[in-house]
């Protein structure tokens, strides 16, 4: 990997150090790829999506960020238009039938998957779409590892895709090859990052910067561009210093032949964000239980596909209080991406 350096970062974000380098030459090519995992966890493809439907999935969720005042009409290119984050309403992303699931679950990038592994996948259900506006480090995405957000299964692997051209610099994602070798790391509560989901603002779980010890690697992404990590693999996502609405997408998949367990697997993000909201009303005193039991009844309750009962909730509760808290791990978001 080729050496660079990086500025305008700020001292809370990871500064990369490396360029992450395409790894096309891999595809097929088994015992090629079981290296590559085995060394940095984290692949780089290109040119293997359909650009079509890239553009399309651009093109779909600039004209709804238009629609909410998020970026500026008229273009192509989703401009912002100086509204806050808070603007944007994120289930509105997710209606009638967007452009960027199908993109999620296409044949290309099933092939390309596949031809990486050596064998059949299953692409999740749970697709998201990223968004961050230029200069809000408020709400940029930490250090974090997936494998702390989607249980009870971390044999999984993650794919993002950016839906616009991020030059280094500008607020792409970075990715720290080889950290994947070192297991979960703890993700205490950070009120430096919080996320804007659904309409709720909270304080993120985040993984120190300084506690990684591998070099930090990123690149020029390209719109297109097919970039797939291992669960255990930190990440995190870099300011946005450009004049555009980053757009990206991510999902989760795994295995063919592996138990489909976790639920994101099954359920979109809209159908398990109904769930997780059904689950808060049923749940007593909701507000005032810890966060991490909260979380765990929740990620139970999508995980297990459990009836939605207030007394099927209550005992799901009991169950998880009489665990120790610092043993809960589980989280029941869809993950920080």
């Amino acid at each position: 990997m080729a050496r660079i350096i990086l500025h305008r970062m700020g001292p809370r974000f990871p500064q990369p150090t490396k360029l992450i380098q395409p790894s096309n030459e891999l595809m097929g090519d088994a015992v090629a790829c079981r290296s590559a995992w085995s060394s940095d966890g984290c692949l780089l493809l290109r040119n293997v999506l359909d650009p079509q439907q890239v553009a399309a999935a651009r093109v779909d969720l600039t004209r709804r960020l238009q629609q909410q005042g998020v970026a500026v009409r008229g273009v192509d290119a989703p401009v912002w238009s100086g509204a806050p984050v808070s603007t944007i309403d994120a289930f509105a992303l997710y209606d009638d039938d967007p452009s960027f699931v199908r993109l999620a679950h296409s044949d290309e990038l099933r092939r390309a998957l596949e031809l990486l592994h050596g064998e059949a996948v299953h692409i999740y259900e749970s697709v998201q779409i990223r968004f961050a506006v230029p200069d809000d480090e408020r709400h940029t995405i930490p250090t974090h590892q997936d494998a702390r957000y989607i249980n009870p299964d971390t044999a999984f692997f993650a794919y993002w895709i950016p839906l616009v051209d991020i030059p280094v610099g500008e607020g792409g994602l970075a990715v720290a090859p080889g950290s994947h070798r070192d297991g979960l790391h703890d993700h205490p509560v950070s009120h430096d990052y919080y996320s804007f989901y659904m309409g709720e603002e909270r304080p993120q779980r985040c993984i120190p910067v300084d506690t990684i010890e591998h070099e930090w690697a990123t690149v020029d992404f390209r719109a297109g561009d097919l970039l797939v990590f291992d669960s255990l693999v930190a990440h995190s996502a870099l300011p946005n210093r450009s004049s555009l609405v980053r757009l990206s997408i991510d999902g989760r998949y795994q295995l063919a032949r592996r138990p489909l367990v976790n639920w994101q697997a099954r359920l979109s993000v809209r159908e398990g964000t109904r769930r997780r909201e059904r689950v808060l009303e049923l749940l007593p005193s909701a507000d005032l239980l810890d966060a991490d039991i909260r979380e765990a009844v929740i990620a139970r309750m999508l995980a297990e596909e459990l009836p939605l009962e207030d007394h099927v909730v209550a005992r799901v509760l009991s169950s998880e209080s009489d665990a120790s808290a610092p043993a809960v791990t589980r989280d029941s978001r869809p993950g920080n991406g």
